[in-house]
């Protein structure tokens, strides 16, 4: 049965710290034209790709027990890549290609 068009046989359930998801089982499903349309949900603003220095350095920062998301909570697992907010205040985690736009694991791009 379709779910807000996918089809359930390419999606699966993913839990996230603060819920459950449906998401797509299909690779590379963040598209550039998905990626238009999402919105930061912590300021409204539109995202974008996070730069692969910046990936590298969460990732550094979360290696080091050093990343914290807005609910202060500990950063566990490197991030596959990131998007971010037009201001570069937020970056939201991408793992196996699924987005966690959840505000609360935002983490801060405050330098």
């Amino acid at each position: 049965m379709p779910i807000h068009g996918f089809s359930t046989k390419r999606c699966r359930f993913v839990q996230f710290r603060k819920g459950t998801a449906l998401v797509s089982t299909e690779k590379n499903v963040l598209t550039d034209a998905l990626i238009a349309i999402l919105r930061c949900p912590r300021t409204g603003e539109a995202l974008q790709w996070a730069p692969p220095g910046i990936v590298e350095e969460l990732n550094r920062q979360i290696a080091a027990g050093e990343a914290r998301d807005a609910s202060g909570e500990v950063v566990v697992g490197a991030l596959d890549a990131a998007l971010m907010n037009e201001n570069q205040s937020w970056s939201y985690p991408i793992r196996d290609s699924i987005p966690a736009l959840i505000p609360d694991e935002a983490i801060s791009l405050a330098r």
